[in-house]
């Protein structure tokens, strides 16, 4: 089901120009406020529409939280077997064994030994990395999966920060075989981030790897066939440096991956030429932050079609806070919102749509023992939207997916990948916002080059696009409760409260004798009031979604509720 473009545009008109808090914070509220966060990941690990999370922990057991649609999580990692106790830095989750569901590899350090977990399909997971042949024990700082010889399977990069990189080749039965020496890509020590991403647009996943310690940082194309050349110093992106997170997403909207880079004294933003060349335009563009960055994610808070950054800085280590920079649409950034605390070791961020309402949500790990990790929530309403989730009847490798949503010169595109930011997992659904365009059409590229096309898109929703099938709206609704809250105007004389919600019959609203208004999820105005508390029998609505709006003169205040 999407929400109406009309309904939408009215939001967008009254909401613009009001002062806006980003995101909030619902770790606590949720459930997911725990220490020594080292690594994490949104995953859909039970397939029923809605974001767990996963977060590798430091010494600690590590927890996987299944979404229990009401605005908590509840911890199942013993019971599905995951409680793993060391040092843990990152999940990455692909179908590795194409039976559909998400199977897990877990990066350790200490000399202790990864692990790749097989998903039993009923909540549970069986450790296979021995019999797998991936049962390596490096400091597995950062790992990814992409199918990388155009097999269909999804192979496996481990890059350590001590000892040995290891790139493993998926054999279609379970097993691995080590191809590291095979792939070409020469050791360098120090190895902090990567990404596979077909740069040059040639039909293969090519890799992008840093590191610390002025080791240099290396871009390596493959021959489409797991064999990669470098190419740093010929395609100008060659530098060393004291390198961490890598975050790729198109930045200026011209259909090519560029690449955000979190570094030790200055980040750097390298534009992608079009597949020829790289340009270093960090400092042009108003993001080349000099904390001690780690985390980095590309995603559209506002939903304007341009790609917004949040960095994570170790506040520990440099006096420098987290930090979220708007994208202006003229390759520059304004600063929105920066943490007003500085002591916080902030490492991995991962992103998705938790509450699924259109807008996108934050998930950041911090690394202290009073820390506690951070669930960020978005509260703008800016934009259109359109969410899309890729699903291959076969099961093959999704990395590389390139989606494109277009109307007319207007075009956003989005990229499938497995292993993001530094140490973290993003979600697998492709969110697109739209600004105020409202008729659009989507072209997918799936990994083996078949191209697929739709026109006129229902958006505003979500949809699953299945290969050689077709597309269908998904009809599961937004979590009302989990991050419901004022969306704009910081004035404490503009209060508004509403209880129960979820709600089934009655429902209460408190406020301070400004004029509320009731609509539909079909835009349908169908309650409007002025009192400053009062009951409403709600037993003729129909069970759904409805937007409440308080109106002081030109400005708005939205609240999302859910009747049962």
């Amino acid at each position: 089901m999407a929400w109406p473009a009309l309904l939408v545009g009215f939001f967008v008109s009254n909401l613009l120009t009001a002062q806006q808090v980003p995101f909030s914070d619902w770790a606590n509220q949720s459930g997911l406020q725990v220490p020594f966060g080292m690594g994490v990941s949104l995953v859909d690990v039970n397939q029923d529409g809605y974001e767990d999370v996963f977060i590798a922990r430091k010494n600690r057991d590590n927890l996987l939280y299944l979404n229990l649609v009401d605005g908590t999580f509840e911890d199942i990692s013993a019971a599905a077997g995951v409680d793993y106790i060391g040092t843990s830095l990152q999940s990455i989750w692909a179908d590795y064994d194409q039976d559909g569901d998400l199977d897990f590899f877990l990066g350790t350090a200490g000399g202790q030994q990864n692990l790749l977990y097989r998903n039993n399909g009923d909540l549970t997971f069986t450790e296979v990395s021995e019999t797998a042949g991936v049962n390596t024990t490096v400091h597995a700082i950062f790992s990814m999966w992409g199918d990388v010889n155009g097999d269909g399977w999804s192979d496996l990069f481990v890059f350590a920060l001590e000892g040995q990189n290891h790139f493993y080749l998926n054999q279609g039965n379970g097993i691995f075989k080590d191809y590291t020496t095979e792939a070409g890509v020469v050791h360098h020590p120090l190895s902090m981030g990567a990404a596979l991403f077909d740069f040059d647009h040639d039909g293969d996943l090519d890799l992008y790897e840093t590191h610390d310690g002025k080791y240099g940082n290396f871009l390596y194309q493959n021959d489409g066939e797991g064999h990669f050349t470098d190419v740093s110093e010929a395609f100008e992106i060659y530098f060393e440096s004291s390198a961490m997170g890598v975050s790729i997403g198109d930045f200026n909207n011209d259909g090519w991956e560029d690449i955000y880079l979190t570094n030790l004294e200055g980040n750097f933003l390298f534009r992608n030429n079009g597949g020829t060349s790289f340009s270093e335009i960090g400092a042009s563009a108003g993001v080349a932050d000099e904390g001690m960055g780690w985390g980095v994610s590309w995603l559209d808070y506002d939903n304007d079609g341009w790609l917004d950054l949040y960095v994570a800085n170790d506040s520990y280590y440099s006096d420098y806070p987290n930090v979220l920079y708007r994208n202006n649409g003229d390759e520059t950034f304004s600063i929105v919102k920066a943490d007003t605390e500085k002591d916080k070791g902030s490492y991995a961020t991962a992103i998705g749509d938790i509450n699924r309402d259109g807008r996108m949500d934050l998930l950041l790990a911090n690394r202290g023992n009073t820390d506690y990790n951070q669930v960020f929530l978005s509260q703008t309403i800016v934009g259109n939207w359109l969410s899309v989730r890729l699903l291959d009847p076969e099961h093959n490798a999704l990395v590389g997916s390139r989606v494109s949503v277009t109307d007319g010169g207007f075009q956003v595109t989005r990229w499938h990948y497995a292993g993001t930011s530094w140490s973290a997992d993003d979600a697998d659904r492709l969110h697109f916002g739209l600004g105020n365009h409202n008729a659009v059409s989507l072209t997918v590229l799936w990994p083996d080059g078949l191209e697929e096309r739709y026109e006129s898109v229902p958006i505003n929703g979500h949809v699953l696009l299945t290969k050689g099938s077709g597309l269908t709206e998904e009809d599961i609704p937004p979590i009302a409760n989990l991050g419901n809250s004022i969306t704009s105007i910081a004035d404490e004389t503009f209060e508004l409260a509403v209880y129960p919600n979820p709600f089934t019959d009655l429902i209460w609203v408190d406020n301070n004798s400004f004029e509320f208004e009731i609509y539909t999820y079909e835009n349908k105005l169908i309650y409007k009031s002025n009192k400053v508390y009062e009951s409403i029998n709600t037993s003729g609505w129909k069970s759904g979604l409805y937007f409440l709006i308080l109106v002081r003169d030109s400005d708005r205040i939205v609240k999302k509720l859910w009747k049962q």
